[in-house]
Parts: C-alpha cells; sequence; structure tokens
C-alpha cells in the first residue's frame, strides 16, 4: 500500500472530527426534508444551465415555500436525499432588512457580488449573462410592478475564501439563475447554482486571525495547507445550491433567507465533505450576510458603486503597482513575524513570479475587499484611500 493510499485512509478517518461541532448543551438530530419539498428543488435546478428554458411554474415553487414557511426545529439538521452522492445540508437565518437593499448590494451590476458574504467568496464575477457578455440588470428597480416573474441566466466565475481547516481554495464556473417573483403577496428572490464541471485544483491558503477580520491570503501553490498534506490534489467535483430569500412583512424590513445546498469534494475521487461541514459553511455565511446587510453606516448603493467602478477601470499596470504595495504592507506587518501568517506571507514576497500570476480579478478583489472593510470599520492591511479614490465627504484612517 503506498504512503499517499495510507493518508487518504487516515484522514477519511480523522477529518470530520477536526471540524467538530461545539457543545451547545442540545442534542441535535440530523433528518431529512420531506419528499415533496425535495421535489420541488429538482424541479428548480433544472432551470439552470444551457437549454433550461425560460419558463417558470410558479405553483411548483409551493412545497418549497411550505416548509421554509413551517416552524422548522432548532434543534435539528435537515439534509436532502435527492443526489446520493453529494453531502448536503439546510440553513436558514433572518435578515432586518427588505429585498430592496439586498437586491440593491447584492445583485447591483456595478457592484461585487462577494461583498454580502467576504467570509465565504473571494471574488465572483458574471461571464455572461442570458448568453452574452453584458451586465446584470437593475433587479431591485423590477419589484414595482412585478406581475409575472423575471429570470436572468447566465454563467458565473466564483474563488471561494480558504476553508478553515485545510486552508484550501477552488476556483470553479457556475451555471446560475436567479427569479425575482411574487408569492402570496411577497417578494421572493430565488437564486439557484450548479457548478459546471470540475474546479480548479485546491490551492494552499491561509486564514489571517479571527475569520471574522476577513484576512485572508492565497498562494498558487496546489494542495492542503497542513503538515504532511502539501501533495494532495483535491477537487470540488460538485455543487448546487437553492436560496430563496422571502420578504416576509411589507410594514416592516424582515427577509428570511433559506439555503439548501450539496456538495462533493475531496481527492482520489472521495467525497470528504459530511453534511455537518456544509451546515457551518453555510453558518459562516449567514453571519457574515448579517452583519454587511444590517451594517447601519453602510453607504448607498450607487456610492459604493462608484467606487468599485473606479476599481474596475484601472489598468493591469496600475493594479499591479496597488498590489505590490498592498504586499509591502503585509511585510511590514508580518514580516518578521514567526506565526503561520509571518511565514506563509514571507513565502509569497520571495515568489518573484507570484505577482505576475495574479489576475485582474483577483488584484480587484484585494482592493474591494479592503474597501468594504474600511466601510465596515474592520481591521484593514491597508489605508484604502491611499490606493483608490474614495467620495470626499469620507474620512478615511
Amino acid at each position: 500500500m503506498s504512503l499517499k493510499t495510507i493518508f487518504t485512509l487516515f484522514f477519511m478517518l480523522i477529518l470530520p472530527t477536526f471540524n467538530a461541532w461545539p457543545d451547545d448543551g442540545l442534542s441535535v438530530s440530523e433528518i431529512p426534508v420531506p419528499a415533496e419539498t425535495t421535489a420541488g428543488l429538482d424541479y428548480l435546478l433544472t432551470l439552470v444551465g444551457a437549454g433550461s428554458g425560460s419558463a417558470f411554474d410558479t405553483g411548483r415553487l409551493d412545497p418549497v415555500l411550505a416548509f421554509i414557511r413551517s416552524d422548522v426545529s432548532k434543534k435539528s439538521r435537515y439534509y436532502m436525499k435527492n443526489q446520493p452522492d453529494m453531502s448536503s445540508a439546510f440553513y436558514q437565518f433572518d435578515v432586518r432588512s427588505d429585498l430592496r437593499r439586498i437586491l440593491d448590494v447584492g445583485y447591483h451590476p456595478d457592484i461585487p457580488s462577494f461583498i454580502l458574504s467576504p467570509s465565504s467568496i473571494r471574488l465572483s464575477y458574471w461571464k455572461s449573462i442570458d448568453g452574452r457578455e453584458q451586465a446584470l440588470p437593475r433587479l431591485s428597480e423590477k419589484l414595482s410592478g412585478l406581475n409575472q416573474p423575471i429570470l436572468v441566466k447566465g454563467v458565473e466565475h466564483e474563488e471561494i475564501t480558504p476553508d478553515q481547516f485545510t486552508g484550501t481554495y477552488y476556483a470553479y464556473d457556475v451555471d446560475r439563475t436567479l427569479i425575482l417573483t411574487r408569492h402570496q403577496g411577497r417578494n421572493i428572490l430565488i437564486s439557484i447554482a450548479k457548478q459546471d464541471k470540475l474546479s480548479d485544483v485546491g490551492k494552499k491558503g491561509l486564514v489571517v486571525g479571527g475569520d471574522e477580520n476577513w484576512n485572508y491570503l492565497y498562494s498558487n501553490d496546489k494542495g492542503l495547507n497542513k503538515p504532511g498534506l502539501g501533495w494532495v490534489s483535491s477537487y470540488m467535483y460538485g455543487a448546487s445550491s437553492v436560496i430563496v430569500f422571502e420578504e416576509l412583512d411589507s410594514r416592516r424590513p424582515l427577509v428570511r433567507c433559506s439555503v439548501f445546498k450539496w456538495l462533493r469534494a475531496g481527492w482520489s475521487g472521495i467525497n470528504m465533505v459530511q453534511n455537518r461541514h456544509i451546515y457551518a459553511g453555510m453558518e459562516r455565511f449567514g453571519t457574515t450576510f448579517r452583519q454587511v446587510v444590517e451594517y447601519p453606516a453602510l453607504p448607498p448603493s450607487e456610492e459604493m458603486a462608484h467606487v468599485f467602478q473606479g476599481i474596475q477601470r484601472l489598468t493591469v499596470d496600475e493594479l499591479r503597482d496597488k498590489t505590490h504595495r498592498y504586499f509591502s504592507l503585509l511585510r511590514e506587518k508580518y514580516g518578521q513575524d514567526k506565526s503561520d501568517a509571518g511565514k506563509f506571507i514571507t513565502g509569497l514576497i520571495n515568489d518573484s513570479a507570484y505577482l505576475s500570476q495574479l489576475t485582474q480579478a483577483q488584484m480587484r478583489s484585494i482592493l474591494e475587499l479592503e474597501y468594504l472593510k474600511h466601510i465596515m470599520g474592520k481591521t484593514r492591511i491597508v489605508n484604502i484611500g491611499d490606493l483608490i479614490s474614495l467620495p470626499s465627504n469620507k474620512r478615511v484612517g
């Protein structure tokens, strides 16, 4: 038996224990969602990808809405049985916002969509909309007079942040369909996504400090950022999700977000993901989503869009210059540090080819995230005002 085979079998047994649930004093059971709900989810998943058509049968949504509107037990964790080769989980949380605000910030043609999930997504951008290279429509403007469902279909590229245990991150394309509709007088947005093909090989990344700081590092080296596992060629083999945003009360800002997710990832063709790992990832997503959307000092969407448009207009040379300055500040902050972060940063800076290998999207995402951290009052690597032009009425420092 080869050394790699031994390691694979060993980590198949012990990997789940590293991501153990905290002892919350509750006896948590894991149960499947109802079969009729699964049938509704199966229908929604047929609405993504080439050749899926443009018709949407609102009635097929009823069993899904019935489940998410029910008294979902907080003492149970739910999963789906319709894709047996994948692990799955359901997660639900409420946001003190109306749907218009969520659409204005997270689904704006000039605001990167990862802004609502910076702890989960490194970067994301639409490669095509309805079969063409074009901007996402302003969905928030379509809420008034929403007499029939509006469907937007496209292909989106995503790169995720490093996993908190393995330090690995992945890049992949997803077919995504957005449905804006109204049901029983309530505004609803549905986001349906299905991974297109195998992801890029997993690469080593690092969460610097607490995950709540949104400080992440990314190398170009494949493998897991764990001792003895640098050789692992891991992949996301497949992923799907259905997210339903439902406006609960037109008289007060409150949106319920219900997430159904399926995932298969690992190495040597083996799915190393368990349902509870997905649930933990969705908790990570929900915490950050609420934090951003509910932040009282979040600027108007048009003000943020103006800043992001400025970043988008930067040339390759300008982006490389600003990224170089960013890494110089990283070296000043962590260069003498003997911690994992210090060693990781030293390795990146000593790699002469690293900066030249970063894509424009990856370099832009550094500036975009630093701007968001500036808005949110979080500890920043740089004074973002030194790198980009901010509205003159905003104090930077």
